[in-house]
């Protein structure tokens, strides 16, 4: 995401925690994005208020056309309208800060365990590249299995090359990944995969294939994630 998306995840809501932390601590040692998001943050009020003053010349102009003989104050009414609108504002914030709870009560980062870490060995550029994914280290950890997997394509890495897209919230590209990946017959990962691409579903909001993917899941192996899959699939019902 580019500055101004990650301004707008951040005012909906709709980052993770750390995500979130880390993009505050950001802002404190850059004055230029703290100014970037404080304008958005005033763009943002303008547009409520500009919403407010429109409801408030709507509902005047069409007290002026039907009682133009009738005097009465229509300040009650302009309240509501505005307190409706106001509702209105809370619900959809409120609607994006449940989907990203939700997200985040089901997720969990997925350990390495396919290229243990023996430490003291010679680093080889597969090795260097698990290190960085299991200290959190997404960004460079993805680089480098997108090196790799071009030099050498391993559907394993490419499964974990998936993992990392998904922690830096390239959430569209990791699902495209998941599903390409899964046809490899070499693949040993299929059901933990399968559950990895239910969340990247139920992120971008694409409940019925999130769900379509449960029920494979369930099919595959009904005893992974059993309980954690069972109330996804229950939560996933409202929604479809």
């Amino acid at each position: 995401m580019n500055e101004d998306q990650y301004i707008q995840e951040y005012i909906a809501n709709r980052l993770s925690e750390k995500q979130r932390q880390d993009f505050e601590v950001l802002m404190q040692k850059d004055s230029g994005l703290k100014r970037k998001f404080d304008e958005h943050k005033s763009l943002q009020n303008a547009f409520k208020i500009h919403e407010a003053e429109r409801l408030k010349a709507i509902l005047k102009s069409h007290e002026i056309q039907n009682s133009p003989k009738k005097r009465y104050s229509s300040k009650p009414v302009i309240y509501s309208l505005v307190a409706v609108f106001l509702m209105l504002v809370g619900l959809t914030i409120y609607f994006n800060l449940s989907q990203q709870n939700l997200y985040n009560q089901f997720y969990d980062s997925y350990p390495n365990v396919y290229q243990p870490i023996v430490r003291g060995d010679d680093t080889s550029d597969l090795t260097e590249a698990f290190m960085l994914y299991e200290n959190g280290n997404f960004s460079k950890a993805n680089e480098l299995f997108s090196s790799l997997l071009n030099q050498n394509y391993d559907p394993n890495v490419d499964f974990y090359y998936g993992l990392s897209l998904l922690e830096l919230d390239n959430v569209e590209e990791a699902v495209i990944r998941f599903k390409e990946v899964q046809q490899n017959e070499n693949f040993q990962f299929k059901s933990e995969l399968l559950w990895f691409q239910a969340l990247g579903y139920l992120k971008i909001e694409d409940y019925q294939n999130a769900s379509k993917v449960l029920i494979q899941l369930e099919n595959f192996d009904n005893n992974f994630k059993s309980k954690k899959r069972s109330e996804l699939q229950d939560a996933l019902k409202s929604k479809l």
